[in-house]
């Protein structure tokens, strides 16, 4: 474990909604990035959802590392107006939809009357990643607030696994 730790540092950056990291592994250096779309302000402006993708899309273009993985609240479902935004971004940036490849009928979003669920967080992986992504599931016995945590790991060739719970 002292070893994964020790291979892990903070990206510094601007942005109140982003926590990035890189992990040094065998494969190469890995970029993690965990969004975080803040709802009110998603739901008041379709211009502050576009404006939070492309600044995450310039921190990605200003990385030197092409691993990358992104978890996080996109505010995304089928039929929401984010959807053609949030398909652009992952096709521009030739990312995968770890979560969507894997799973089926979930819904991580629960309204407080619980008339309402929604698939809005999502595991979003460079090509080479999402070969390595593993175990991506919904934790449903875990409350922390209206949303359900994402849990994913990937592989590493020397046996290590990166985990985390969005």
């Amino acid at each position: 474990m002292k070893k994964c730790v020790n291979s892990v540092s903070i990206i510094s950056n601007q942005e109140s909604r982003l926590t990035a990291f890189r992990n040094d592994t065998d494969i190469g250096p890995i970029l993690l990035y965990v969004y975080t779309c803040l709802l009110i302000m998603a739901t008041k402006s379709f211009e502050c959802y576009v404006n939070c993708l492309g600044k995450l899309r310039a921190l990605m273009m200003n990385s030197v590392t092409i691993l990358t993985l992104i978890a996080g609240d996109f505010n995304c479902r089928l039929r929401s107006r984010f959807l053609g935004e949030f398909s652009s971004f992952t096709e521009d940036n030739n990312l995968f939809m770890s979560d969507i490849n894997r799973l089926k009928d979930v819904c991580m979003y629960i309204s407080d009357d619980g008339l309402k669920m929604s698939w809005v967080d999502h595991v979003l992986s460079t090509a080479s990643l999402d070969k390595l992504t593993d175990k991506i599931t919904i934790l449903n016995d875990v409350i922390l607030s209206h949303h359900k945590p994402v849990s994913f790991s990937l592989r590493s060739n020397d046996s290590m696994y990166m985990t985390s719970d969005t």
